[in-house]
């Protein structure tokens, strides 16, 4: 979803991105909670189209003790961006085809993003699994915080006119197995050929 609520040393924020919108915003309702303030309100014109997510997750990109904002969108391909907390503002952002030469160009954000360490020795990586409409899985690894760059892809279906095939994340689709802390990526998939 395109919200969260973030829990301050003074209070809460709720952070906003309404989905036929472009524009974000930031409430902080720290001392009187019946009258919030808009810390933040910026316009995100041409970085992801109206009505395709976009969905955000709250994680410590860059390592610093607080988090950022990852945010997935769509426009012709994925966009994904890490924004500052504080302002709104895009720290770095990229956008990327899952796999190209696919059937069909995907990046709207339906399914599960998730920051996560990959390697639990680096920053979290941005993770989306994208279970309706367009099926795909897309990774962007994060290099300290400073750029995300594409680091797997792949394009399963387009869900219609025909729905040959099936992708479902869940929330514990990125876990330590094997408690040496490393993540791996566990997804159900129906039908061969995936």
């Amino acid at each position: 979803n395109g919200f969260k609520f973030h829990r301050t040393p003074s209070g809460i924020r709720f952070i906003c991105f309404p989905s036929y919108s472009l524009t974000g915003y930031c409430f902080d309702f720290s001392g009187r909670r019946d009258a919030p303030r808009l810390l933040w309100q910026n316009d995100y014109t041409g970085k992801y189209g109206k009505g395709y997510g976009p969905v955000i997750v709250l994680s410590d990109m860059d390592r610093d003790g607080r988090p950022e904002i990852v945010l997935s969108g769509k426009t012709s391909r994925v966009y994904q961006a890490i924004l500052d907390i504080d302002t709104g503002g895009i720290k770095n952002e990229i956008y990327y085809d899952p796999e190209p030469g696919s059937s069909y160009p995907v990046g709207r954000p339906y399914g599960l993003l998730h920051a996560v360490p990959f390697d639990p020795t680096r920053p979290p990586d941005v993770v989306i699994i994208s279970c309706q409409v367009e099926e795909y899985i897309g990774i962007a690894s994060n290099a300290g915080g400073r750029r995300l760059e594409k680091l797997w892809g792949k394009f399963i279906e387009k869900d219609w006119p025909d729905d040959e095939k099936e992708l479902r994340p869940q929330i514990t689709s990125l876990a330590d197995l094997r408690g040496d802390g490393a993540v791996e990526l566990v997804v159900g998939v129906w039908d061969e050929g995936v």
